[in-house]
């Protein structure tokens, strides 16, 4: 499992299409490393992130952006949002500098928490990589969501099996 940091560096859409980067791996290990991304105050589940480190979350700046870090927390461990999983305060959001909301610009931000866990297969972080990752790729997209607009958000973390594009 490899998120490219060239990726993070000039992609220009939502966080979701980072996820494409991903290199596909077994069914078990896709969500370890998403986490729920939830407003504190009503436990709301807002957007969906990738543990990268033991106190870092990867997610879209548009989700988290103007939010203060005691008003989110992140569930890790649970491919569900009604249930399981452990809850971690968020202590710090870093929007990319160059965030721009109305292009849709560097939509990326890290969420600083305390310490996560690791679990021999529930929770783990995703490994970075240093690399353009080719076009023509197999990976895999993750998340909760909406399967059809307007609709429900699935309850089910959910898969989709892609192949990378070429950037230009």
């Amino acid at each position: 499992m490899v998120l490219s940091l060239y990726s993070l560096q000039s992609w220009t859409c939502c966080l979701w299409w980072l996820y494409s980067s991903l290199r596909t791996h077994t069914a078990e290990a896709r969500g370890f490393w998403a986490v729920s991304i939830r407003h504190f105050g009503a436990a709301e589940h807002i957007c969906a992130g990738s543990i990268i480190g033991r106190e870092w979350v990867l997610t879209a700046a548009h989700c988290v952006d103007g939010l203060a870090p005691d008003a989110l927390k992140i569930v890790a461990g649970t491919t569900k949002l009604t249930g399981g999983g452990l809850s971690h305060q968020v202590t710090e959001v870093v929007v990319h500098e160059s965030y721009d909301s109305y292009y849709v610009k560097n939509d990326v931000a890290l969420l600083k928490v305390s310490t996560i866990e690791f679990h021999p297969r529930l929770v783990a972080a995703i490994s970075l990589d240093h690399e353009e990752i080719a076009a023509e790729v197999q990976c895999v997209l993750s998340g909760w969501g909406m399967t059809v607009y307007p609709g429900p958000v699935s309850d089910n973390l959910l898969y989709v099996n892609l192949t990378t594009a070429k950037t230009s």
